[in-house]
């Protein structure tokens, strides 16, 4: 019998005498919308980690963490001080996936906050 669990390894029979260990799996991270924003708008970042399901996701902004949690993290009225790198990570008991590549969403220069003209881009 061959079974898979987790995704994370398998096995050639129920006893698990025979398991070999796969790549940890790395999320996708995707941010919405994908052009520039402005001040004010609504940005939505997804950590998709594939068909593999129970996983709870670890967000970071420039290395530092941010949220734990869902899948999707939503930026609300985003602002300058938003701006920076995102990445995921998928936990699963004492198991991690790899990081996401990164997605920015960056800092524009001098910009007056209050201006909803003025944009960040992504």
């Amino acid at each position: 019998m061959y079974i898979q669990l987790f995704g994370l390894f398998s096995c050639m029979n129920s006893t698990l005498h025979h398991c070999t260990l796969t790549d940890r799996p790395q999320p996708t991270l995707t941010v919405k919308p994908q052009s520039s924003v402005f001040t004010g708008d609504t940005v939505t970042l997804s950590c998709d980690v594939g068909q593999l399901t129970g996983w709870t996701i670890h967000w970071r902004k420039d290395s530092n963490p941010v949220s734990t949690g869902d899948a999707t993290k939503t930026i609300k009225s985003v602002s300058v001080c938003d701006g920076g790198e995102y990445k995921c990570r998928a936990e699963r008991g004492n198991y991690y996936s790899e990081y996401s590549f990164c997605s920015s969403i960056k800092r524009p220069g001098n910009q007056n906050l209050e201006d909803p003209e003025k944009h960040v881009n992504m």
